[in-house]
């Protein structure tokens, strides 16, 4: 069936024809989801935001160092608009600053901040050891995962040439008490207090002394936990970060500000 249209259009079935040809009639294509995307660009956010971190507590990006958008966005090949958000993720982190026309700093620390950090980790801590401890002594499987974390801990803490090795198991140690507590808010407040320090934290591990240090006071916060003994975790806990500040505050003044 056919007619015509004021303008002098024939229309017939989907299609008008005009005095200058055809044409299709409009369709509304569906949306697509916006899902994938989105997540897509999440994961390149974190995967960066993890190399920068990396970079910055291995020293190849140092305190004051000034971050130039245009070179690392080459240098890593993500997109400016990525390593934005990664900066900001960063800043939110404590790891870096950032100022208009002037863009990301690698954050330097004062003493008075890692003492203050310090102060606030040590009770915080020392909850988290307390909390995980019946937890970690009741399940099985959260034993195991701490004995294995102390294997490595103990075949890594006097080479030079495991230092990455013994830090990574030491942070999930520090990981494993955290999850196992049981609380999320508890979660969030560690690891605002934690990750500005990650990078001299780092610096003081590459001490074999440190390290050596370091070791004896996990051995006895565990054997606490697999005692069940939660008073003896926190008070180990709480000794542990005590002097692990105090040793940071003993670095060279080129780490602060």
């Amino acid at each position: 069936m056919t007619g015509k249209t004021k303008s002098g259009e024939v229309k017939s079935g989907k299609v008008a024809v005009t005095r200058s040809g055809t044409k299709p009639a409009k369709s509304v294509k569906p949306e697509k989801p916006a899902g994938p995307v989105a997540s897509s660009q999440i994961s390149v956010v974190d995967t960066v935001v993890d190399r920068i971190r990396q970079k910055i507590m291995r020293g190849q990006f140092v305190p004051g160092q000034r971050l130039i958008e245009p070179d690392l966005a080459e240098q890593i090949n993500v997109s400016r608009t990525a390593l934005r958000e990664a900066f900001r993720r960063l800043a939110a982190e404590g790891l870096v600053e950032l100022a208009l026309y002037k863009g990301a700093t690698v954050r330097l620390l004062g003493k008075k901040d890692v003492e203050e950090a310090y102060l606030i980790r040590e009770m915080l801590e020392g909850l988290v050891a307390r909390l995980a401890t019946p937890v970690i002594y009741g399940t099985p499987k959260l034993k195991k995962a701490l004995l294995d974390l102390r294997a490595v801990m103990r075949t890594t803490v006097k080479s030079s040439e495991s230092i990455d090795a013994y830090s990574q198991s030491n942070t999930e140690f520090h990981k494993l008490l955290v999850e196992a507590a049981g609380s999320a808010q508890l979660e969030r407040l560690v690891e605002q207090v934690q990750l500005p320090m990650y990078r001299i934290v780092y610096v003081r591990l590459l001490s074999e002394t440190a390290r050596e240090k370091s070791m004896k006071d996990h051995e006895r916060i565990i054997e606490a936990i697999l005692k069940g003994d939660a008073k003896a975790a926190e008070a180990a806990m709480r000794a542990h970060v005590q002097a692990s500040g105090q040793s940071l505050l003993t670095l060279s003044d080129d780490y602060f500000s």
